[in-house]
């Protein structure tokens, strides 16, 4: 009996833990990586043109574009 409800309790606790972090972190690190990636006003101007996330991905485009003689 004992081992039965170990078993269960156990088991929801790491399916509520695991479901927690996962959400926390993916939260964290999008927000992370979309803050370095284009700025905090990416989201709050649509990405306009003149926004930090539309010169970074203008720049990096152009970078990769072979030189014109």
């Amino acid at each position: 009996m004992n081992t039965a409800m170990n078993t269960a309790i156990n088991s929801a606790m790491n399916t509520a833990m695991n479901t927690a972090m996962n959400t926390t972190m993916n939260t964290t690190m999008n927000t992370t990586m979309n803050t370095t990636m284009y700025g905090n006003e990416s989201c709050a101007n649509g990405g306009r043109e003149g926004s930090s996330s539309t010169k970074l991905l203008k720049d990096e485009k152009e970078r990769h574009l072979p030189k014109s003689e």
